[in-house]
Parts: C-alpha cells; structure tokens; sequence
C-alpha cells in the first residue's frame, strides 16, 4: 500500500513538473511579439501606378544588301533607322555589328562579309562600333568619285515626263553632296523643268527667292496644271453637244476638225451608238429616196414560169 502512494506521488510530482514547463512556455509565447503581415499590393494598383511598359515603334528591317552602287544609300539609312528605333534590341556595339553584318548578303558584299566574319573570329577587333562599320561599307562599295557624279546628275537633269513632285525629290538627292548651293543650284533646277513651266514660274508677279521656294512653287502650279487637264478631259464631252437642226432640215452643227475633236454627249441611252470622229458627218438619207429607187426597178417577174405580176 506504501508503495502504491509512493509511485502515485511520484506521478504526481511529474505531472506538476510538466505543467509548470508548459505554462512557462506559454508565457514566453505571450510575451514574443508577433510580426505584422506584410500588406499585398493590390494587382490594380500596380497597373495603374506602376511604370508602363515601353512600346517600341514599327520599324522596316533594311533589304539585303549584295554589293551594288545604287543600294547603299537606301541600306545604310535603314540600318540607322532600325538601331534608333530599337536602341533596347542590341546590348552592346558588338551587337549592332554583327546584326548589320547579317544583312549583307550575296554578290561582293558576301564575300566581303566572310573575310569580316574570319578575322573576328580570329579574335582581330575589326570594327570599333557600329558607325565604323558603315563607314567601312562606304568607303567599299560607295562612289569613289561621289561629288563629281552628283554634279554631272544636276547638269544633265531634265524633268521629261515625271511630275514636278518626282523631279523635285530626284533633284535633291542630286544636289546633296554636289557642292551646288544659292544662285547656281536655282539656275540648274530651271534649267531642268519643262519649258511650259518655266515660263509659268518667270512670269509670277512675286517671283521665288530661295531655292526652297522654287521647289514649293514649282509643285504647286505643276499640280494646278494637272488638276486641269484632268478636268477639261472630264467636262470636255459637254462642250460638243449636237445643236437643233434649221427649218431646211440642213445641219447647222458644225463639227470641229483636227485631231483634238471631241465626241459629242450622248444621254445613257444613246451610249452604244457610235459618234462621228473626225472629218465631216455623212449627209442623212432623204426619206423619200426609198419610193425612187423603187419606181426604177423592172417589174417582178416569175421566175418559174416567167410571166410578171406573181412570184413563185
């Protein structure tokens, strides 16, 4: 029995042993103090105050180029355009070379590019940059003698059949690195216009000065000019409308001859039928032309039993 009450006391002790230690525990729990939760942004709030994200511009790639004189100018201006247009595309210089060297592509300028190719792969810096590198096409496949070409295009220019507009644009191109500036540049674009309108420019009350106000006057009356002729070739059908014939039943109406005879109007449903073009119109039948022809004719014969008055 003693040892009975020795082990429950024995237990005892334990127990209370054990629930001191937990409510010590307990109470360093209370006492810790607890972090606050981290508040979450909300998904609207970054879209509407977060930084938006960059929309690059649509920007041609340069056709490939194959060595030729007459591609340079177009390839070189598109290489430039591209890389300021996607400055975000190309991390370093190294990368603005070999995305220019890409777009060489047959004739000399492959063949040129895979010489380049070999002696970077060697470990040779070749190009500094990507403005040396264009610099070098240049100086590869360019005009050697460039001035002296541009000056002969702006000496022998002539506006021919194009359109002030595409004369203007050509003689630009022309004129930029001719060496042609002032008095002497206006003298050879008048020299290249038509000659219609360059008496039409010579004789403006309020002539232009600057070789910029040529090129803006020149377009403008070419364009007018146009504008015109379009316009007497659409309304100019009207003008030769048939005129009511007389009492004498004679054609009063008198068309007009030479090769810039017009075709009269015709309402919609008179369309199919053709107008006279050139020349004089062919007198109209006399109604009464059918009963005299008639009246010279044999007497209808049987041709069965060749007796007049019947037809077998």
């Amino acid at each position: 029995m003693e040892q009975q009450l020795q082990v429950a006391q024995e237990e005892r002790n334990e127990l209370i042993k054990t629930l001191l230690e937990m409510r010590q525990e307990l109470d360093t729990l209370r006492n810790r103090p607890v972090p606050c939760p981290t508040p979450q942004p909300c998904p609207m709030e970054n879209l509407q105050q977060g930084p938006r994200q960059r929309r690059m511009p649509k920007v041609a790639v340069p056709q490939p180029f194959t060595g030729k004189m007459s591609e340079l100018d177009a390839f070189e201006t598109a290489c430039y355009m591209y890389m300021q247009g996607h400055k975000d595309e190309f991390e370093d210089e190294d990368a603005k070379i070999i995305w220019i060297l890409s777009y060489l592509q047959g004739g000399t300028a492959l063949k040129w590019r895979e010489v380049a190719i070999k002696s970077m792969m060697e470990g040779e810096q070749v190009f500094e940059d990507a403005k040396e590198l264009l610099e070098t096409i240049r100086k590869t496949f360019g005009d050697p003698n460039e001035e002296d070409t541009h000056v002969f295009q702006i000496t022998t220019m002539v506006q021919g059949d194009k359109t002030a507009d595409e004369h203007v644009q050509d003689f630009k191109i022309a004129a930029h690195g001719s060496g042609y500036v002032g008095t002497p540049l206006i003298y050879e674009f008048k020299r290249s216009l038509n000659k219609g309108l360059r008496e039409w420019l010579n004789n403006l009350e309020h002539r232009p000065i600057t070789i910029k106000d040529w090129y803006n006057e020149a377009m403008q009356l070419d364009r007018q000019w146009r504008q015109a002729r379009t316009e007497e070739k659409m309304f100019g059908s009207y003008r030769n409308m048939t005129k009511p014939q007389g009492a004498t039943g004679t054609n009063t109406n008198k068309v007009p001859q030479g090769p810039q005879q017009q075709l009269a109007w015709k309402p919609f449903w008179q369309k199919g039928q053709q107008a006279v073009q050139g020349g004089n119109p062919s007198p109209k039948r006399d109604p009464n032309a059918m009963e005299v022809d008639r009246a010279r004719r044999p007497p209808l014969v049987c041709f069965k039993c060749r007796k007049p008055g019947h037809m077998a």
